[in-house]
Protein backbone atom coordinates (compact mmCIF):
# COMPACT_ATOMS: atom_id res chain seq x y z
CA UNK A 1 0.00 0.00 0.00
CA UNK A 2 1.03 3.66 -0.76
CA UNK A 3 0.55 6.76 1.19
CA UNK A 4 1.74 10.27 0.32
CA UNK A 5 1.94 13.56 2.38
CA UNK A 6 2.37 16.52 0.35
CA UNK A 7 2.84 19.76 2.07
CA UNK A 8 1.98 23.08 -0.02
CA UNK A 9 1.83 26.74 0.55
CA UNK A 10 -2.36 26.45 1.26
CA UNK A 11 -2.62 22.79 3.18
CA UNK A 12 -1.51 19.28 4.10
CA UNK A 13 -3.10 17.17 1.85
CA UNK A 14 -3.07 13.15 2.71
CA UNK A 15 -3.08 10.95 -0.14
CA UNK A 16 -4.21 7.13 -0.08
CA UNK A 17 -5.83 4.29 -1.77
CA UNK A 18 -9.47 2.73 -0.29
CA UNK A 19 -10.27 -0.64 -1.75
CA UNK A 20 -13.18 -0.59 -3.79
CA UNK A 21 -13.05 3.12 -4.50
CA UNK A 22 -10.00 4.44 -5.32
CA UNK A 23 -7.63 7.12 -4.53
CA UNK A 24 -8.58 9.39 -2.01
CA UNK A 25 -7.46 12.71 -0.53
CA UNK A 26 -8.23 14.54 2.39
CA UNK A 27 -6.55 17.88 3.62
CA UNK A 28 -5.85 19.92 6.69
CA UNK A 29 -7.01 23.48 6.04
CA UNK A 30 -8.22 25.94 8.12
CA UNK A 31 -6.96 24.10 11.40
CA UNK A 32 -9.02 21.43 10.96
CA UNK A 33 -8.68 17.99 8.57
CA UNK A 34 -11.81 18.53 5.51
CA UNK A 35 -14.15 16.00 4.24
CA UNK A 36 -12.37 13.00 2.38
CA UNK A 37 -12.51 13.21 -1.63
CA UNK A 38 -11.92 10.58 -3.67
CA UNK A 39 -9.61 11.76 -6.43
CA UNK A 40 -9.55 8.67 -8.97
CA UNK A 41 -12.23 6.37 -9.02
CA UNK A 42 -11.30 2.13 -9.51
CA UNK A 43 -7.70 1.87 -9.57
CA UNK A 44 -5.33 -0.11 -8.38
CA UNK A 45 -3.94 0.64 -5.14
CA UNK A 46 -0.14 1.39 -6.66
CA UNK A 47 0.30 5.21 -7.33
CA UNK A 48 3.23 7.71 -7.30
CA UNK A 49 2.62 11.60 -6.85
CA UNK A 50 4.84 14.88 -7.27
CA UNK A 51 4.46 17.91 -6.37
CA UNK A 52 5.88 21.45 -8.66
CA UNK A 53 5.02 24.40 -9.52
CA UNK A 54 1.52 24.36 -7.64
CA UNK A 55 0.52 21.21 -9.58
CA UNK A 56 0.28 18.39 -7.74
CA UNK A 57 0.75 15.28 -10.61
CA UNK A 58 -0.79 11.82 -9.51
CA UNK A 59 0.38 8.47 -11.67
CA UNK A 60 -2.09 5.42 -10.99
CA UNK A 61 -2.90 2.56 -12.68
CA UNK A 62 -6.87 1.14 -13.65
CA UNK A 63 -8.09 -2.12 -13.85
CA UNK A 64 -7.01 -2.23 -17.52
CA UNK A 65 -3.24 -1.71 -16.15
CA UNK A 66 -3.54 1.59 -17.91
CA UNK A 67 -1.68 4.68 -16.24
CA UNK A 68 -3.45 6.98 -15.62
CA UNK A 69 -1.96 10.99 -15.40
CA UNK A 70 -4.17 12.98 -12.67
CA UNK A 71 -3.06 16.83 -12.04
CA UNK A 72 -4.47 19.09 -9.60
CA UNK A 73 -4.26 22.51 -9.61
CA UNK A 74 -3.21 23.55 -6.02
CA UNK A 75 -4.55 27.35 -6.80
CA UNK A 76 -8.07 26.33 -7.35
CA UNK A 77 -8.46 23.10 -6.71
CA UNK A 78 -8.94 22.16 -10.39
CA UNK A 79 -8.66 18.22 -10.92
CA UNK A 80 -7.64 16.75 -14.53
CA UNK A 81 -7.41 13.39 -15.65
CA UNK A 82 -6.12 11.43 -18.17
CA UNK A 83 -4.71 8.19 -19.90
CA UNK A 84 -1.12 9.04 -20.00
CA UNK A 85 0.01 5.44 -21.67
CA UNK A 86 -2.32 2.33 -22.41
CA UNK A 87 -1.38 -0.73 -21.17
CA UNK A 88 0.68 -3.12 -23.94
CA UNK A 89 0.21 -6.55 -21.93
CA UNK A 90 -2.73 -8.52 -21.39
CA UNK A 91 -0.89 -9.34 -18.26
CA UNK A 92 -1.00 -6.48 -15.66
CA UNK A 93 2.58 -5.79 -13.97
CA UNK A 94 2.41 -3.28 -11.01
CA UNK A 95 4.21 -0.07 -12.59
CA UNK A 96 5.81 2.79 -10.36
CA UNK A 97 6.15 6.23 -12.42
CA UNK A 98 8.20 8.78 -11.86
CA UNK A 99 7.93 12.24 -13.59
CA UNK A 100 10.96 14.70 -14.75
CA UNK A 101 9.09 17.58 -15.48
CA UNK A 102 11.05 20.18 -17.72
CA UNK A 103 9.92 23.11 -19.82
CA UNK A 104 10.93 20.97 -23.19
CA UNK A 105 9.37 18.39 -22.51
CA UNK A 106 8.76 14.86 -19.87
CA UNK A 107 11.08 12.41 -18.98
CA UNK A 108 9.68 9.24 -17.23
CA UNK A 109 11.61 6.31 -14.77
CA UNK A 110 9.17 3.37 -14.45
CA UNK A 111 9.46 -0.29 -13.57
CA UNK A 112 8.92 -3.42 -16.48
CA UNK A 113 9.46 -6.58 -16.49
CA UNK A 114 11.63 -8.51 -19.19
CA UNK A 115 9.85 -10.64 -21.47
CA UNK A 116 12.76 -13.07 -22.10
CA UNK A 117 14.02 -13.61 -18.18
CA UNK A 118 10.70 -12.11 -16.60
CA UNK A 119 13.32 -10.07 -14.46
CA UNK A 120 12.82 -6.20 -13.12
CA UNK A 121 13.89 -3.66 -14.51
CA UNK A 122 14.33 0.53 -14.09
CA UNK A 123 13.61 2.14 -17.41
CA UNK A 124 13.75 5.91 -18.82
CA UNK A 125 11.65 7.38 -21.35
CA UNK A 126 11.79 10.90 -22.88
CA UNK A 127 8.50 12.84 -24.47
CA UNK A 128 9.70 15.50 -26.80
CA UNK A 129 8.20 18.91 -28.12
CA UNK A 130 6.60 17.12 -30.74
CA UNK A 131 4.90 14.58 -28.31
CA UNK A 132 6.64 12.20 -29.53
CA UNK A 133 7.84 9.48 -26.99
CA UNK A 134 11.49 8.06 -27.26
CA UNK A 135 12.43 4.28 -27.15
CA UNK A 136 12.22 2.80 -23.79
CA UNK A 137 15.93 2.53 -22.29
CA UNK A 138 16.92 0.43 -19.23
CA UNK A 139 18.44 2.01 -16.73
CA UNK A 140 19.48 -1.32 -14.68
CA UNK A 141 17.98 -4.91 -13.56
CA UNK A 142 17.24 -4.58 -10.18
CA UNK A 143 16.07 -7.30 -7.37
CA UNK A 144 13.36 -7.55 -4.63
CA UNK A 145 10.11 -5.46 -5.26
CA UNK A 146 10.61 -2.33 -4.87
CA UNK A 147 13.03 0.60 -5.54
CA UNK A 148 12.61 4.29 -4.13
CA UNK A 149 13.00 7.93 -5.99
CA UNK A 150 14.20 10.84 -3.72
CA UNK A 151 15.23 14.27 -5.61
CA UNK A 152 17.60 16.36 -5.17
CA UNK A 153 16.92 19.10 -7.61
CA UNK A 154 13.91 19.41 -10.48
CA UNK A 155 15.72 17.31 -12.90
CA UNK A 156 18.53 15.69 -10.28
CA UNK A 157 17.51 12.46 -9.02
CA UNK A 158 18.91 9.57 -7.14
CA UNK A 159 17.40 6.19 -7.60
CA UNK A 160 17.70 3.96 -4.37
CA UNK A 161 17.17 0.12 -5.41
CA UNK A 162 18.53 -2.94 -4.51
CA UNK A 163 20.74 -5.80 -6.84
CA UNK A 164 22.09 -9.37 -6.60
CA UNK A 165 25.03 -10.80 -8.18
CA UNK A 166 24.87 -13.07 -6.46
CA UNK A 167 24.93 -10.97 -3.15
CA UNK A 168 22.66 -8.62 -2.08
CA UNK A 169 24.10 -5.12 -2.73
CA UNK A 170 22.26 -2.32 -1.65
CA UNK A 171 23.14 1.11 -3.26
CA UNK A 172 21.82 3.80 -5.27
CA UNK A 173 22.29 5.61 -8.94
CA UNK A 174 22.78 9.67 -9.36
CA UNK A 175 19.88 10.24 -12.98
CA UNK A 176 19.59 13.51 -14.79
CA UNK A 177 18.10 13.24 -18.45
CA UNK A 178 20.83 13.93 -19.82
CA UNK A 179 23.47 11.64 -17.86
CA UNK A 180 23.31 8.43 -15.36
CA UNK A 181 25.72 8.06 -12.83
CA UNK A 182 27.22 4.61 -11.79
CA UNK A 183 25.60 2.28 -9.01
CA UNK A 184 26.96 3.37 -5.58
CA UNK A 185 26.48 0.10 -3.32
CA UNK A 186 26.49 1.25 0.27
CA UNK A 187 26.27 -2.47 1.75
CA UNK A 188 26.70 -5.97 0.59
CA UNK A 189 25.22 -9.20 2.77
CA UNK A 190 24.40 -12.39 1.95
CA UNK A 191 21.29 -12.19 4.24
CA UNK A 192 17.93 -10.79 3.41
CA UNK A 193 17.11 -7.08 3.71
CA UNK A 194 14.19 -7.11 5.32
CA UNK A 195 13.76 -3.11 4.90
CA UNK A 196 14.85 0.07 4.17
CA UNK A 197 15.32 4.01 4.72
CA UNK A 198 16.70 6.69 3.13
CA UNK A 199 17.22 10.53 3.67
CA UNK A 200 18.98 13.07 1.18
CA UNK A 201 19.95 16.32 2.16
CA UNK A 202 22.04 19.09 0.73
CA UNK A 203 25.04 18.11 3.23
CA UNK A 204 24.77 14.03 2.21
CA UNK A 205 23.01 10.76 1.85
CA UNK A 206 22.28 8.71 4.92
CA UNK A 207 20.82 5.08 4.57
CA UNK A 208 19.17 2.78 7.34
CA UNK A 209 18.55 -0.73 6.94
CA UNK A 210 17.56 -4.08 8.42
CA UNK A 211 19.46 -7.23 7.93
CA UNK A 212 17.78 -10.56 8.84
CA UNK A 213 19.97 -13.50 9.20
CA UNK A 214 18.24 -16.97 10.54
CA UNK A 215 17.96 -15.99 14.60
CA UNK A 216 18.23 -12.32 14.70
CA UNK A 217 17.87 -8.14 12.91
CA UNK A 218 20.17 -6.02 13.09
CA UNK A 219 19.59 -2.23 12.49
CA UNK A 220 22.54 -0.50 10.63
CA UNK A 221 23.10 3.04 9.51
CA UNK A 222 25.52 4.43 7.07
CA UNK A 223 26.41 8.08 5.56
CA UNK A 224 28.13 9.76 3.03
CA UNK A 225 28.79 13.50 3.76
CA UNK A 226 32.33 13.96 2.65
CA UNK A 227 32.18 12.04 -0.85
CA UNK A 228 32.37 8.27 0.72
CA UNK A 229 30.70 6.29 3.02
CA UNK A 230 31.49 6.12 6.66
CA UNK A 231 31.66 2.51 8.17
CA UNK A 232 28.33 0.69 9.16
CA UNK A 233 26.81 1.29 12.59
CA UNK A 234 24.62 -1.26 14.30
CA UNK A 235 22.15 0.82 16.29
CA UNK A 236 19.99 -2.43 17.12
CA UNK A 237 19.85 -5.93 17.22
CA UNK A 238 16.29 -8.26 17.68
CA UNK A 239 14.62 -10.89 16.45
CA UNK A 240 12.37 -8.75 14.27
CA UNK A 241 13.21 -4.78 13.51
CA UNK A 242 10.92 -3.22 11.15
CA UNK A 243 9.63 0.33 9.68
CA UNK A 244 12.57 1.84 10.38
CA UNK A 245 12.65 5.77 9.52
CA UNK A 246 15.25 8.49 8.90
CA UNK A 247 14.72 12.38 9.74
CA UNK A 248 16.15 15.83 10.50
CA UNK A 249 14.47 17.99 13.14
CA UNK A 250 16.74 21.17 14.37
CA UNK A 251 19.91 19.66 13.38
CA UNK A 252 19.00 16.32 15.39
CA UNK A 253 19.07 13.17 12.95
CA UNK A 254 16.82 10.65 14.52
CA UNK A 255 16.28 7.16 13.58
CA UNK A 256 13.01 5.04 14.67
CA UNK A 257 12.41 1.45 14.43
CA UNK A 258 9.49 -1.09 15.14
CA UNK A 259 10.51 -4.27 17.77
CA UNK A 260 8.57 -6.40 19.52
CA UNK A 261 5.33 -4.06 19.19
CA UNK A 262 6.66 -0.78 20.51
CA UNK A 263 8.47 1.94 18.86
CA UNK A 264 12.03 2.83 19.36
CA UNK A 265 13.96 6.42 18.67
CA UNK A 266 17.50 7.05 18.84
CA UNK A 267 19.24 10.35 17.46
CA UNK A 268 22.62 12.11 16.64
CA UNK A 269 23.60 15.49 17.57
CA UNK A 270 26.55 14.92 14.71
CA UNK A 271 24.59 14.55 11.38
CA UNK A 272 24.75 10.56 12.37
CA UNK A 273 28.58 10.45 13.52
CA UNK A 274 27.33 8.72 16.60
CA UNK A 275 23.99 8.12 17.87
CA UNK A 276 22.23 7.47 21.85
CA UNK A 277 21.01 4.25 23.44
CA UNK A 278 17.66 3.21 21.31
CA UNK A 279 14.89 3.91 23.72
CA UNK A 280 10.83 3.09 23.71
CA UNK A 281 9.09 6.14 22.21
CA UNK A 282 6.85 7.20 25.39
CA UNK A 283 4.68 9.56 23.83
CA UNK A 284 0.97 9.02 21.35
CA UNK A 285 1.91 6.43 18.95
CA UNK A 286 -1.07 4.36 17.10
CA UNK A 287 -1.40 0.55 16.79
CA UNK A 288 -0.78 -0.09 12.97
CA UNK A 289 1.72 2.52 11.69
CA UNK A 290 2.75 2.93 8.21
CA UNK A 291 5.27 4.85 6.27
CA UNK A 292 4.33 7.31 3.74
CA UNK A 293 6.13 9.57 1.50
CA UNK A 294 6.66 12.97 2.22
CA UNK A 295 6.87 15.79 -0.12
CA UNK A 296 7.24 19.84 0.87
CA UNK A 297 6.29 22.63 -1.61
CA UNK A 298 8.98 24.45 0.42
CA UNK A 299 12.48 24.04 0.93
CA UNK A 300 13.38 21.51 3.89
CA UNK A 301 17.03 21.99 5.84
CA UNK A 302 18.44 19.89 8.93
CA UNK A 303 18.19 22.59 11.19
CA UNK A 304 14.69 23.22 10.52
CA UNK A 305 13.09 19.98 9.51
CA UNK A 306 14.08 17.45 6.83
CA UNK A 307 11.76 14.24 5.71
CA UNK A 308 11.74 11.78 3.04
CA UNK A 309 9.14 9.52 4.77
CA UNK A 310 6.64 9.98 8.14
CA UNK A 311 4.84 7.33 9.71
CA UNK A 312 1.01 7.48 9.12
CA UNK A 313 -1.73 5.48 10.96
CA UNK A 314 -3.48 2.88 8.41
CA UNK A 315 -6.47 3.41 10.08
CA UNK A 316 -6.53 7.16 8.93
CA UNK A 317 -3.78 8.00 7.09
CA UNK A 318 -3.94 11.62 7.19
CA UNK A 319 -3.10 11.04 10.56
CA UNK A 320 0.92 12.02 11.13
CA UNK A 321 2.24 10.40 13.96
CA UNK A 322 5.58 11.44 15.89
CA UNK A 323 6.10 14.37 13.94
CA UNK A 324 3.97 17.09 15.00
CA UNK A 325 5.27 16.59 18.63
CA UNK A 326 8.75 16.94 17.89
CA UNK A 327 7.92 19.85 15.54
CA UNK A 328 5.59 22.03 16.92
CA UNK A 329 5.18 24.02 13.98
CA UNK A 330 4.20 21.34 11.09
CA UNK A 331 0.69 22.01 10.94
CA UNK A 332 0.36 25.58 9.64
CA UNK A 333 -1.51 28.26 12.43
CA UNK A 334 -5.44 28.70 11.21
CA UNK A 335 -5.77 32.75 11.05
CA UNK A 336 -9.50 33.32 10.62
CA UNK A 337 -8.63 35.79 7.64
CA UNK A 338 -6.99 33.02 5.83
CA UNK A 339 -10.51 30.67 6.68
CA UNK A 340 -12.58 33.40 5.56
CA UNK A 341 -10.44 33.76 1.97
CA UNK A 342 -9.90 30.03 1.19
CA UNK A 343 -12.28 27.32 0.05
CA UNK A 344 -11.24 23.64 -1.00
CA UNK A 345 -13.03 22.59 -4.40
CA UNK A 346 -15.78 19.85 -3.57
CA UNK A 347 -15.76 18.42 -7.12
CA UNK A 348 -13.95 15.61 -6.17
CA UNK A 349 -16.74 13.95 -3.73
CA UNK A 350 -19.75 15.97 -5.08
CA UNK A 351 -21.63 13.62 -2.07
CA UNK A 352 -20.00 15.67 0.70
CA UNK A 353 -21.38 19.24 0.04
CA UNK A 354 -24.61 18.88 1.44
CA UNK A 355 -23.47 17.33 4.08
CA UNK A 356 -21.00 20.04 4.83
CA UNK A 357 -23.52 22.50 4.21
CA UNK A 358 -25.69 21.14 6.61
CA UNK A 359 -23.00 20.57 9.31
CA UNK A 360 -22.40 24.67 8.43
CA UNK A 361 -25.75 25.29 9.19
CA UNK A 362 -25.88 23.56 12.60
CA UNK A 363 -23.05 25.01 13.50
CA UNK A 364 -24.14 28.48 12.87
CA UNK A 365 -27.77 27.61 14.77
CA UNK A 366 -25.52 25.94 17.76
CA UNK A 367 -23.55 29.20 17.95
CA UNK A 368 -26.80 31.23 17.73
CA UNK A 369 -28.49 29.07 20.37
CA UNK A 370 -24.87 29.38 22.55
CA UNK A 371 -25.54 33.62 21.83
CA UNK A 372 -29.18 33.46 23.29
CA UNK A 373 -28.31 30.85 26.31
CA UNK A 374 -25.14 33.33 27.16
CA UNK A 375 -27.64 36.10 27.57
CA UNK A 376 -29.70 34.21 29.51
CA UNK A 377 -27.04 32.45 31.74
CA UNK A 378 -25.73 36.74 32.51
CA UNK A 379 -29.23 37.56 33.45
CA UNK A 380 -29.63 34.82 35.77
CA UNK A 381 -26.40 35.67 37.07
CA UNK A 382 -27.25 39.54 37.71
CA UNK A 383 -30.58 38.22 39.29
CA UNK A 384 -29.40 35.63 41.57
CA UNK A 385 -26.69 38.51 42.91
CA UNK A 386 -29.43 41.09 43.56
CA UNK A 387 -31.40 38.30 44.95
CA UNK A 388 -28.43 37.38 47.12
CA UNK A 389 -27.54 40.54 48.50
CA UNK A 390 -31.31 41.42 49.17
CA UNK A 391 -31.24 38.10 51.52
CA UNK A 392 -27.87 39.64 53.50
CA UNK A 393 -29.39 42.66 54.13
CA UNK A 394 -33.03 40.96 55.55
CA UNK A 395 -30.57 38.59 57.82
CA UNK A 396 -28.30 41.39 58.91
CA UNK A 397 -31.76 43.49 59.61
CA UNK A 398 -33.43 40.45 62.05
CA UNK A 399 -29.93 40.08 63.25
CA UNK A 400 -29.55 43.76 64.45
CA UNK A 401 -33.30 45.48 65.04
CA UNK A 402 -33.66 48.40 65.51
Amino acid sequence: MYYYIIRTNRYIGAFYHIRQRGIARRVYLNGRWQAEQVIVESCRENFTAHYEDNIIYLFCQDTSGDIIAVTINVTDDSVNRRVALKSQSDHIQQVLLYPIILKKGLSIIYNAASAEDRSNYLMFQQLNENGQWSPASRIDKYWADNFEVQRVTRDHLLLFYQTRSPENRLGYREFTPEQQGHYITYYTTNYFVSDTSYLTTDNGVHTLFVIKSMFSSQLIYRRNVTGEFSGPIVLYEAQRIEKCLLFFIRDNLYITFMSAGYLFICTSDDKGASFSRPVRYRNKFCQNPEKAYFISQSEQVENGVFLRQVYVDRASPWDIQIIPDLAEDFFPVYSEKEGNDARLSQDGSPEYADEIERLRNQIALLRRYSDEKDTQIEGLTKLLSERNAELSEALRQRENPS
